[in-house]
C-alpha cells in the first residue's frame, strides 16, 4: 500500500476525533449512537490493527532492527519518538500525545525515510492507539450493562484491556442488539396489553349502552294512567252481579 495512503488512514482517524474533541469542548455530550458512527468509521476505512494477531505468533514488525534504528530519529513532538509512542501502552499514549499531533505527523513526515514494508503496519498501529480512549470507554460502559453491573469494575476493565479496538467495538454493537431485542419484546407486550383492553372495553357495556336499554324498557312499559283507564272500561262494559243472576236464571228456565 502507498505511504499517502497509510498516512491517509492517521488523517482520518486523528482528524474525526479532533473534531469529537472540540465539539465536547464546546458542551457538546456525545451519546452511543455518536460514538458507534465514529467507531464504525474504523470499519469503513480499514483504521483497524490487522497486524496485531500476526504480532502474537511471530516477530513483531517494530522489533526490526530498520525500523527501530529510523523509529528513533523520528520526533512525534518534542518529548516523545516513534519508537517511544509504539511502545507505550494505549493510556500513557493518549496522556503523551494529542491528536493534533497525530494529523501533524501524518501531514508533515516524510515518506522516503520509511520502510516500505512498515508503512501500513505502523499507520494502523498509531490508529489503533491514537482512538483506544473512545473505544474503551463505550466499551467498559456497555460490558457493565451487558452485565448487569454483577461483575465488579476492576474484573471489567482487565477484559476490557485485553480486547483490540475491534473487539470492543463488537461489545458495543452486542449491547446494541440486546437493547432493540428487548425494546422490541417491550413493545409487542404493549400492543398485546392495548388490545386485551380494547376488547374487553368491547365486551364491556357502555353507559350509552346502558341507557339506550333502559329508554327501551321505559318507552315498552305502559304508562300508569293508560292501564287506569283500561281498567275502568273494562269495568264498565262488564255486567253487575245482579244482572249476571238474571241472566243466569233466565238462561236455565229456557232450559227446561
Amino acid at each position: 500500500m502507498p505511504f499517502k495512503s497509510c498516512m491517509a488512514k492517521l488523517k482520518i482517524a486523528s482528524t474525526a476525533l479532533i473534531i469529537v474533541e472540540n465539539l465536547e469542548r464546546r458542551g457538546y455530550e456525545l451519546d452511543r449512537s455518536d460514538a458507534l458512527t465514529i467507531m464504525e468509521s474504523f470499519v469503513e476505512f480499514e483504521l483497524f490493527d490487522t497486524f496485531e494477531d500476526l504480532d502474537q505468533r511471530q516477530h513483531r514488525w517494530y522489533d526490526d532492527d530498520e525500523f527501530v534504528n529510523k523509529s528513533k530519529e523520528i520526533m512525534m513532538n518534542s518529548s516523545l519518538s516513534l519508537y517511544d509512542l509504539i511502545r507505550l501502552r494505549p493510556e500513557e499514549a493518549e496522556k503523551s500525545l494529542t491528536y493534533s499531533e497525530y494529523l501533524d505527523f501524518a501531514r508533515s513526515y516524510d515518506a522516503s525515510t520509511f520502510f516500505e514494508r512498515h508503512k501500513r503496519a505502523c499507520a494502523e498501529h498509531l490508529c489503533e492507539k491514537l482512538a483506544r480512549g473512545i473505544f474503551r470507554s463505550w466499551a467498559l460502559d456497555s460490558f457493565l450493562k451487558l452485565t448487569n453491573y454483577r461483575c465488579p469494575i476492576l474484573c471489567c476493565e482487565m477484559i476490557i484491556d485485553n480486547l483490540n479496538n475491534k473487539d470492543l467495538l463488537n461489545v458495543c454493537l452486542a449491547k446494541t442488539l440486546v437493547e432493540s431485542k428487548s425494546n422490541a419484546a417491550a413493545s409487542a407486550a404493549g400492543v398485546s396489553r392495548e388490545k386485551t383492553k380494547e376488547t374487553k372495553a368491547e365486551s364491556k357495556p357502555t353507559i350509552s349502552t346502558l341507557y339506550r336499554r333502559r329508554l327501551k324498557k321505559t318507552v315498552m312499559k305502559p304508562p300508569l294512567w293508560l292501564i287506569l283507564k283500561e281498567e275502568e272500561a273494562a269495568a264498565v262494559a262488564a255486567p253487575t252481579d245482579e244482572a249476571a243472576s238474571a241472566v243466569a236464571l233466565a238462561t236455565i228456565e229456557n232450559n227446561k
